[in-house]
């Protein structure tokens, strides 16, 4: 049987700043290059939904790791896509990072790509992404 793809929609709104400073550490960029095939762009696309995500996703795991006396947390993933009639076969992930300053309504989602740039969205716009279940 096929999984189920649903729909979630959300307003792209600015993080903290911190996505950048994560995604360029290296053994997060070793992770990401073996698990997802491709080095993020340095920071992450943040979407505020309307509702919170389905508890059913399955994710794939990023491991976390000790850098000197600091910890960094594991990362859960998923493949998402973002609808634009613009874009097509645009490579992004949803994670969602062990350690997180976000509610639980905000999501984060990383591409090869400056999805703000690419996509030519700003902060307010309405975005709707799909995952497979």
């Amino acid at each position: 049987m096929p999984n189920k793809i649903i729909k979630i929609q959300g307003i792209l709104t600015s993080g903290l700043g911190t996505g950048k400073f994560f995604i360029e550490k290296e053994d997060y960029q070793k992770s990401f290059k073996k698990s997802l095939s491709y080095i993020p762009w340095p920071g992450t696309f943040n979407l505020k939904l309307n509702s919170p995500l389905p508890k059913k996703i399955e994710y794939s795991t990023i491991n976390g790791f000790k850098e000197k006396n600091k910890t960094f947390g594991s990362i859960k993933y998923h493949k998402c896509s973002i609808i634009n009639k613009k874009v097509k076969n645009l490579i992004t992930h949803l994670i969602i990072p062990q350690k997180t300053e976000h509610d639980k309504i905000t999501i984060e989602i990383i591409s090869p790509k400056h999805l703000r740039k690419f996509l030519n969205v700003k902060d307010g716009d309405e975005i709707t992404i799909s995952i497979e279940e």
